[in-house]
């Protein structure tokens, strides 16, 4: 996607460069803001939905939206600054051209969605628990399409041949095989007779990380603790860092202007102080103040799990969570290193006690600075239980272990996906 657009958006560049005759684009700085609007228009498509699932009512609407955000944010930039880094006909002109070849895209999309093809088919050599829970994680959603086609047990495994042939007919692209049971001569033959014909061999450990998109604790063999990116990519953990305070200091730039908003709406419906703070458990287990907009009653929010329905939250409270206003302090712990912009979501010194003792592994989430949104936030429902404490834990964890720009990047992509109602996946 961002190919194409990158692509359409030089020939227009090209184009009405020949036909001012004023500027060589491919000497000019507009190049560079050409790759930035391209990149602006990929993010704001991905973020309403594109390719897979677009938004609004129609694909076309959909469309019109993700073409026109791009280009509203920088002609208000322009305007901003008094220049000109995209022409103003070259920004008109990518309205139309945008419209067509994201439109192309989404009906290519859904039509590659529709076929079998794109799926992989997955066998599964697991006990019946490993078997079972990885057939409900799929189930949940993965981050690559597959469907589990064939489940066997090694007791069930056939000769090297017979069972090549079985996983021919089912169509079996790829297979999942347990550690413990990988080892084993008579099932290392079947795989390799199975590889001979093309198909994918992975460890239930790897699958998880392949496709399902989380770490899986508690079914490897061997558990290594994640080390902190950061302390090994010093290039990246400079430039999120970089990030995090530029996004810091706008943020806290809307939070000084929202503050009157909130306080009249405070005023009318939610008595009380206009501030919480909370104790919440960082990177390394230090413990730190983070800060919201008070959505609940004053003297209501003690140490317990808040639900979806929570009494004790009040209805202008209810209309900060649901528009996220409730957050936007969290800015100020951004910028002073408390938070950073993604990572893990800090949960509170109790809870941590609690889950430590109960959840193995879950101190590893502390190896990074926790985040404003998260992995496990895109991926998984709002939780308040130790069960969803656990799946959210293996996300955090595949982050940990993954943790790069571009994955960041998605995570804030999917997290407007969030904010404008349509889920992270």
């Amino acid at each position: 996607m961002i190919i194409s657009l990158t692509i359409s958006l030089l020939i227009l560049g090209k184009i009405h460069a020949s036909y001012r005759g004023l500027y060589d684009l491919s000497s000019s700085n507009r190049v560079l803001w050409i790759f930035v609007m391209s990149a602006l228009t990929a993010f704001f498509a991905y973020a309403f939905g594109f390719p897979e699932k677009p938004s609004l009512r129609t694909i076309f609407r959909t469309t019109l939206v993700a073409t026109f955000s791009p280009v509203i944010i920088v002609a208000i930039i322009q305007t901003a600054v008094g220049a000109f880094f995209i022409p103003r006909m070259l920004l008109l002109l990518s309205i139309p051209v945008n419209t067509v070849l994201l439109y192309s895209i989404a009906l290519l999309s859904r039509r590659v969605e529709s076929s079998r093809h794109r799926v992989d088919l997955a066998c599964l050599i697991a006990t019946y628990d490993v078997a079972e829970r990885l057939i409900v994680d799929i189930a949940f959603g993965t981050e690559v399409p597959v469907e589990v086609t064939l489940t066997l047990s090694v007791r069930e495994m056939q000769s090297a041949t017979e069972f090549a042939e079985c996983c021919s007919t089912a169509g079996v692209s790829v297979i999942a095989v347990q550690e413990s049971f990988a080892g084993r001569p008579d099932v290392a033959e079947c795989l390799q007779e199975a590889h001979k014909l093309g198909v994918k061999i992975r460890t239930v450990t790897d699958f998880y990380d392949d496709y399902v998109g989380k770490v899986a604790v508690g079914v490897g063999e061997l558990a290594l603790p994640i080390d902190d990116p950061g302390a090994h990519r010093v290039v990246y953990s400079r430039i999120s860092r970089l990030i995090d305070i530029s996004v810091g200091l706008l943020g806290v730039i809307s939070l000084a202007m929202l503050i009157p908003v909130v306080a009249f709406g405070n005023l009318v419906g939610n008595r009380g102080p206009l501030f919480y703070s909370q104790e919440r458990v960082g990177r390394g287990g230090s413990v730190f103040q983070m800060y919201k907009f008070r959505s609940m009653r004053p003297g209501g929010t003690t140490s317990q799990w808040t639900s979806d329905a929570d009494s004790r939250v009040t209805a202008f409270g209810r209309l900060m969570r649901l528009t996220h206003i409730d957050e936007v302090p969290q800015f100020w712990n951004i910028l002073k290193g408390d938070l950073s912009l993604i990572g893990p979501r800090p949960e509170q010194p109790v809870y941590v006690d609690q889950l430590i003792k109960a959840i193995p592994r879950y101190d590893e989430r502390h190896t990074v600075r926790p985040g404003l949104s998260g992995w496990a936030q895109v991926n998984y429902p709002y939780g308040a239980s130790e069960k969803d404490s656990f799946e959210k834990l293996q996300y955090d964890l595949w982050y940990i272990k993954h943790q790069r720009l571009w994955v960041d990047v998605k995570i804030i992509a999917r997290t407007v996906r969030h904010v404008i109602g349509l889920g992270g996946r």
